[in-house]
């Protein structure tokens, strides 16, 4: 679980200003650490070792005119042997670095593995910044006319003194609107990007701007796979699934960590890591059902039949779980001082993305008991599994299909009249309810500033995709989320994730298999279903609905002093706005009104959480600016 960073300028660097960065990024590697220094260019990498058969010597990678810094994990390393002229025993950022100074940028196409790399070419006095097709890998980036500086961790960035920090306006408008805010390549703050995923960029100085070429080596969904049945589809599925956990497996030692949600996409990975006979420890988010008593269609009773039929174990998390002072000791390991008191996402200075804290509680107990992975389902839902709707096979133009599917589920009598009338009526709804620009729960349009709010009402924002176009809703940054924040807290115990579901080959053959195969009658997630029914649980495979958290129990249990941290939270984060900074953006009679309202009603109440999502996330992303840069003396 390496981290890489580095700067470049336009003019000589001083010597410690690639140590500013070095703290933030120490999260995510604790077996090796070097910086590079030469005129204009610094570079520096926290290596962690995954495997013990391929380890890396040397943080700092060079061969000729060139130097870098990579961080990967390589699933088809025999493959890539034979592509270039490289040792077999090197580590995986070696045979990358190999790869791309032999054959080119371009060859990462070929690379099988969660990646992220940066290569300075001293003759041409230009760095390149690449990243892996689906985005495991973090890599941000900044530039203005004199400095271009990256980071894994976007922290690392705004501790680099000429790093200049402003939270960007439209991600303003769009985070408190209730707009999707997050792009492929966006981040909350002016001239600070994302390495898009599938892309490398080619960066350097003219005489009065940054030069930047961005070159795409790979897309979701060009290549087409078509086949002659069902069965042969499930059959492919099962083969690509299988060898991308077998594939990951291998390149990892000893003990895995693995999510066991009581869900289709976890479930299956974790039958497949018991049956390729792979230690592992289990973690469930659910409470453990020692301490509350099972829901109606709680997640963990098909946990229970997965673990009965494979004979593991499942841990879960307890009622009095917290990580805090575990993350804190985290910090202090790496580096940086926090605070003594307050709430761990402003104490810890995370990002405004930041919002699975979960991750944290399976993270920490996998690493305790020996692993250094985990093994996550992430990427079923966007594209393997997938929860389609009907109105997605109209929209690929499998219009037999559409009304096929519609003609099953329909009553007998009139059933032509009913079906042509069903069919009709779901289009124009679907085109009018699907494509309409989406809001999230915590849109708060009210809070903003009316003035600055004015100049973007005529600006068209996004549907949600997820449901009917799985290409589209991933090429813009519909699982980007969760993969930055896999990576980050992961990094707080320090674990990588692994998710053998965004493996580009598995999800490439899944967005092209047939729509209607993804439902039958009142089956969703059916070709999956199919590809694994004879390893599922009978639980499993029917599984339609469930009790994701296994929290029902708990909705009558109301500590006696809720109101009181409420309020704290809530003036926390509200103390925690820079006023003069936020009046042009945010309507502070509004926040006043917030801050000194009493006990709620509970319409009030759904109301007030709302505006408080929308205030954390703007002072989230005013924090990571201010206190980036604090480092222990």
């Amino acid at each position: 679980m390496s981290s890489i960073f580095g700067f470049m300028g336009k003019v000589l660097i001083e010597d410690d200003l690639i140590d500013a960065m070095l703290p933030w990024n120490r999260f995510y590697g604790g077996d090796g650490e070097g910086t590079y220094k030469n005129g204009n260019i610094a570079l520096g990498c926290c290596v962690q070792e995954l495997s013990d058969k391929h380890r890396q010597e040397y943080p700092i990678l060079h061969e000729g005119h060139s130097c870098a810094v990579i961080d990967a994990v390589i699933y088809n390393r025999d493959e890539l042997l034979g592509r270039c002229d490289c040792d077999y025993d090197a580590s995986d950022a070696e045979l990358l670095f190999k790869l791309v100074m032999q054959l080119g940028f371009s060859c990462l196409a070929e690379v099988n593995g969660d990646f992220a790399g940066a290569v300075y070419d001293e003759n041409k006095k230009s760095l390149t910044l690449f990243r892996d097709h689906m985005g495991i890998r973090p890599l941000f980036y900044y530039e203005d006319s004199n400095t271009v500086a990256f980071s894994t961790d976007l922290r690392g960035l705004f501790a680099h003194p000429d790093v200049r920090g402003k939270v960007d306006d439209e991600w303003i408008y769009r985070t408190v609107a209730g707009f999707d805010a997050d792009t492929l390549d966006n981040t909350p703050y002016e001239n600070v990007k994302c390495v898009t995923p599938a892309h490398f960029i080619e960066i350097s100085f003219g005489k009065n701007s940054v030069e930047h070429k961005a070159s795409r080596y790979w897309k979701l969904g060009q290549k087409k796979i078509k086949l002659s049945s069902k069965e042969e589809y499930c059959a492919r599925l099962r083969t690509l699934v299988e060898d991308s956990v077998r594939r990951r497996l291998g390149a990892v030692s000893g003990i895995v960590g693995a999510e066991l949600s009581g869900g289709l996409d976890s479930g299956v990975i974790d039958i497949l890591i018991s049956r390729f006979g792979r230690e592992a420890v289990f973690f469930s988010w659910s409470l453990d059902p020692n301490e509350l008593d099972m829901a109606e269609g709680d997640e963990r009773k098909v946990i229970a039949d997965i673990c009965k039929q494979e004979n593991i174990t499942c841990n879960y998390m307890h009622l009095e779980s917290d990580c805090t002072e575990k993350a804190a000791k985290s910090m202090e390991r790496v580096g940086l001082s926090i605070p003594n008191d307050g709430s761990m996402d402003l104490r810890f200075v995370l990002p405004a993305s930041s919002n699975t804290y979960t991750l944290l509680h399976g993270s920490f107990y996998v690493r305790e008991h020996g692993a250094k992975v985990m093994f996550t389902g992430h990427g079923g839902d966007e594209g393997i599994s997938h929860r389609s709707s009907s109105y997605e096979m109209f929209h690929h133009h499998e219009y037999y299909r559409y009304f096929r599917h519609l003609w099953s589920v329909t009553r007998k009598k009139h059933r032509v009249v009913r079906t042509l009338k069903k069919g009709v009526r779901g289009i124009v709804t679907s085109n009018r309810e699907k494509k309409k620009e989406y809001t999230n729960w915590y849109a708060s349009p009210e809070l903003l500033n009316i003035d600055f709010a004015y100049g973007y009402l005529d600006k068209k924002q996004r549907s949600m995709q997820f449901d009917y176009d799985p290409v589209a809703y991933i090429e813009n940054g519909g699982s980007r989320n969760r993969l930055e924040n896999m990576a980050l807290l992961g990094a707080y115990c320090g674990v990588r994730y692994i998710a053998p579901f965004m493996d580009f080959r598995v999800m490439d053959f899944a967005v092209s298999i047939p729509r209607y195969l993804y439902i039958n009658g009142g089956t969703k997630r059916y070709i999956y279903r199919e590809a694994f029914k004879d390893i599922m649980p009978k639980s499993l495979y029917e599984l339609n609905i469930k009790e994701v958290t296994s929290f029902s129990n708990l909705k009558n249990e109301v500590k006696a002093n809720w109101f009181e941290e409420y309020t704290r939270r809530k003036r926390e984060i509200i103390d925690s706005l820079d006023r003069d900074y936020w009046k042009k953006y945010l309507d502070f009679a509004a926040i006043d009104k917030l801050y000194s309202s009493g006990e709620p009603t509970d319409e009030e109440y759904t109301k007030e959480m709302r505006w408080l999502k929308a205030l954390l996330k703007c002072a989230l992303a005013q924090n990571v600016i201010n206190r980036a840069k604090m480092v222990n003396v």
